[in-house]
């Protein structure tokens, strides 16, 4: 009898392999709960002081983060210094997109979230950056676009670096939006660092180092296109990117950073 038994036993009826993964993060979810309770997670900027489990930044980090002034220019999403819709600069520019958008001002925790986002490996800001940019097209009705795509990076810096911080961005804010990020345009040319130069050195090491792929054509034509980048400081990046989108005749291109410089 006791052999039949023994015979007869099925390990898949108490052990289910397919479980061992929902197992492993429901205890690697309780663990850090469980820490969290005891050790309540630092600001993940100033890693100073103390911020509850929903939470990214602390209260005086978010207090140092400077909306866009109002009233915005509609073209780059800056303050506007006139009475028309665009401001003098981006009239200056002559930038080939329709409607620009930005979070913050270029200044205080704005320029060291970016920093550190952006240099130092914290892509764990990602998801709290991303989360304001969808607030801010939000709020402006502005949402309806066939995909998002961001500018690229030379392939030598990304390897340095080890991620291109606006494809990041674009991916995570195309997971929020429900439609496809796709790379639209490459870089064919390695330029100097934008941040290091004034306005017309800027304009000048950024020309034609973007280049539409090919391919692009066929899903750039007649598509509104979301187009995402860290900083917007002239424009110059932006004007080189849009320009390759503009050949391959988009219906309409929309800009997006997180802060205006």
């Amino acid at each position: 009898m006791t052999l039949v038994l023994f015979t007869n036993f099925k390990p898949s009826l108490f052990f289910k392999p397919e479980l061992i993964p929902r197992a492993f993060f429901i205890m690697k979810k309780l663990i850090s709960t469980i820490l969290n309770i005891f050790y309540p997670p630092l600001c993940r900027l100033c890693r100073n002081h103390r911020i509850g489990l929903d939470q990214l930044l602390c209260e005086n980090c978010l207090g140092k983060l400077y909306p866009v002034p109002t009233p915005t220019c509609g073209h780059c999403g800056g303050g506007n210094d006139g009475i028309l819709d665009i401001c003098s600069e981006c009239l200056d520019l002559n930038g080939e997109w329709q409607r620009g958008f930005s979070i913050w001002k270029y200044s205080s925790s704005a320029k060291e979230l970016i920093h550190e986002f952006k240099y130092h490996g914290r892509t764990e800001l990602s998801p709290f950056i991303v989360g304001n940019m969808y607030q801010v097209l939000q709020k402006s009705d502005c949402l309806n676009f066939d995909f998002v795509t961001f500018v690229p990076m030379h392939w030598l810096k990304k390897v340095s670096r080890g991620y291109n911080q606006s494809q990041l961005l674009a991916n995570e804010l195309a997971l929020m939006l429900n439609i496809p990020c796709k790379k639209s345009v490459v870089r064919v040319k390695f330029a100097r660092q934008q941040a290091m130069l004034n306005k017309q050195a800027r304009l000048k090491n950024i020309k034609n180092v973007f280049k539409l792929k090919t391919k692009s054509f066929s899903f750039v034509e007649n598509k509104h296109i979301l187009v995402v980048d860290d900083v917007y400081t002239t424009g110059s990046t932006f004007k080189e990117m849009t320009r390759q989108l503009h050949r391959g005749r988009a219906a309409s291109i929309t800009i997006i950073s997180i802060a205006r410089g």
